[in-house]
């Protein structure tokens, strides 16, 4: 892990350190939902320690508004951070409590914590290298209506983000402003694979409902003329595999 994201994780648990996790566990109990033995554990076991597991049945089952939520909400960051995904739906289901959260639910200390760890888990997943292997897979996924690879991962960012108070227009922000070449493949391959229509498409948000960050990532995807910042990264590309990857999406 980066000292940067190292940093913002720890400063994550200073800033939400004066939440508490006190019994009982607000969570459902029905046979779909959470076992009591489970929330037992989570009650009984250092936050730091929570697995993907635990947390990933707190958010199948904890539904609307809880401030234990934020007595949770670093360990959520900090697996998060480590490739994991505490949720057994969509990643914009991770932090989808906000949703139902009171106004000003967060001290302003805790709201610039959180967007400062997105932002800073955004531009490493944004800049993260892609191989030669990772692109040959891509290349060859031609013409097929899926593809898991590079692009999906800082998708998955901006869902993770979306039910956040964190703008997320913000890291559309970074995303336009960054020339390197990790980006630059991640923005063809969004398109080329059609990832972002697919991920912020209205009907397949978690919560049914238009949310106007959804649709302005959406329209950026969809509707927003690429061509030009694709063609310059092309010109510059050197790697023969990029480059024939680069020009599928101009």
């Amino acid at each position: 892990m980066i000292p940067r994201l190292s940093e913002a994780l720890q400063a994550a648990y200073e800033a939400f350190g004066r939440h508490s996790l006190s019994h009982p566990l607000e969570a459902c109990h029905c046979e779909s939902c959470m076992s009591a033995e489970v929330a037992e554990s989570i009650l009984k076991t250092p936050l730091r320690e929570l697995s993907n597991d635990q947390l990933s049945e707190y958010t199948n089952s904890a539904h609307g508004w809880s401030d234990q939520f934020l007595y949770l909400l670093p360990r959520y960051m900090e697996l998060i951070a480590q490739g994991d995904r505490p949720t057994y739906l969509d990643a914009d289901s991770i932090f989808s409590r906000f949703r139902d959260a009171p106004e000003n639910c967060l001290t302003p200390q805790e709201t610039y914590t959180l967007g400062n760890w997105l932002t800073v888990l955004f531009e490493e997943t944004l800049h993260h290298p892609i191989s030669n292997e990772e692109l040959a897979c891509a290349l060859a996924r031609q013409n097929q209506a899926s593809w898991n690879g590079f692009g999906n991962d800082v998708c998955e960012i901006v869902q993770i983000a979306l039910p956040t108070p964190f703008d997320t227009l913000q890291l559309r922000a970074l995303w336009e402003a960054c020339q390197t070449r990790e980006a630059a493949l991640r923005m063809a391959s969004a398109i080329y694979f059609g990832l972002g229509a697919r991920r912020f498409n209205k009907s397949s948000l978690l919560s049914r409902l238009p949310t106007e960050a959804a649709s302005h990532w959406y329209d950026w995807f969809t509707r927003e003329d690429h061509t030009e910042r694709l063609s310059r990264a092309y010109e510059r590309e050197m790697d023969p595999l990029a480059k024939e990857f680069l020009l599928l999406a101009i």
